[in-house]
């Protein structure tokens, strides 16, 4: 956040906690974007957004806790995603696009908040297109 607007860092992965699927199931979702030579120990079971460009990522699926641990292969274009972040009415808003331009999924930017290790991201689903 600068000056109230939020921008993405380019060549970044967003991880989200995916235990349980919470990822495809709540509404309300805490991201971890972790800064240099960190990460998050304790996600087992994650989803992230691995960015290639300043508005664009790949979608991905790990599991870390198990032996070995694993990672879904993503397929082009299917798992490649675009990210519009907008603001209306002084709320920022996150849509993600689907390869043909379809809005996949759109959450509400509720709070960024830093520490030394991350930054964390509240998202707040407003649909999901899926």
């Amino acid at each position: 956040m600068k000056k109230g607007k939020f921008g993405l860092q380019s060549i970044k992965s967003w991880e989200f906690n995916n235990i349980d699927s919470i990822y495809f199931k709540k509404d309300t979702l805490n991201v971890y974007v972790y800064k240099e030579g960190t990460k998050h120990k304790s996600l087992c079971e994650v989803v992230d957004w691995t960015f290639y460009r300043k508005n664009a990522f790949v979608f991905g699926q790990e599991s870390n806790c198990k032996e070995p641990p694993t990672r879904n292969v993503t397929r082009y274009p299917k798992d490649y995603h675009k990210i519009a972040i907008y603001t209306v009415e002084n709320e920022t808003m996150i849509d993600i696009l689907r390869y043909d331009k379809t809005i996949l999924e759109s959450f509400l930017l509720i709070e960024v908040s830093e520490t030394k290790d991350c930054t964390k991201i509240k998202l707040v689903r407003r649909f999901n297109g899926n």
